[in-house]
């Protein structure tokens, strides 16, 4: 059973925001850090973590995604940006949809099981799993209802390299909104508990100052 802790709950969100981060970056330069392309990868195989920092690999994997969270949800509005929040909008809703559709959950979780497999053969940031990632978030998330449009350079989401992490990033994101819901998150916390929400974001961070 999931600590339904506050600390948790940001550390999940944490993931979905370092995941968006990247894809925005992937979308408008071509390339983001390796790191966070590992642990979104490390995140979607880990279907029996001992807890929740364990899906990241350990929370200060997902030091960047806290700061995200803060610079979006803090007092200085001139930090926010409007595509981050679009894009964890739209995560959010997409999750809320998988939630109630038991038959794509199996399949989502079958096609990860596979992914699992080929990591084991190949490793977990070979091309072929990637392309397998994206393959499994084309099929099922995309299906679910409106999907997330990227915005970005052409140059480079026509690149298959990019537009395989993007979407396999885009799964990771839903997969960070799965555990938050596995940790007692819910929407309502967004419109009454943000300031909570920041407060658990700034103990994590300080828990490990020395992170990146």
């Amino acid at each position: 059973m999931i600590n339904h802790s506050e600390e948790n709950r940001i550390i999940a969100l944490a993931g979905a925001f370092q995941a968006i981060v990247a894809v925005k970056q992937l979308a408008h330069f071509g390339n983001c850090e390796s790191e966070w392309i590992d642990t979104a990868i490390h995140s979607i195989l880990a279907t029996q973590p001992d807890s929740v920092s364990d899906v990241f690999g350990g929370h200060d994997k997902v030091h960047h995604g806290l700061t995200t969270f803060i610079r979006q949800f803090g007092n200085d509005n001139s930090k926010r940006d409007i595509e981050i929040t679009r894009y964890a909008v739209n995560l959010l809703a997409l999750e809320k949809r998988l939630h109630k559709n038991k038959p794509l959950q199996a399949q989502l979780l079958k096609g990860i099981e596979q992914a699992k497999e080929q990591s084991n053969f190949f490793s977990p940031t070979h091309e072929n799993v990637i392309a397998n990632l994206a393959g499994l978030y084309r099929d099922t998330i995309s299906n679910l209802g409106p999907k997330i449009m990227v915005n970005g350079e052409g140059g480079h989401l026509n690149q298959k390299h990019n537009t395989d992490r993007v979407r396999m990033l885009l799964l990771a994101g839903i997969r960070a909104c799965v555990l938050w819901r596995h940790c007692g998150g819910n929407r309502l916390q967004f419109i009454i508990g943000r300031k909570r929400m920041l407060e658990a974001a700034t103990r994590v961070l300080d828990a490990n100052p020395d992170s990146p």
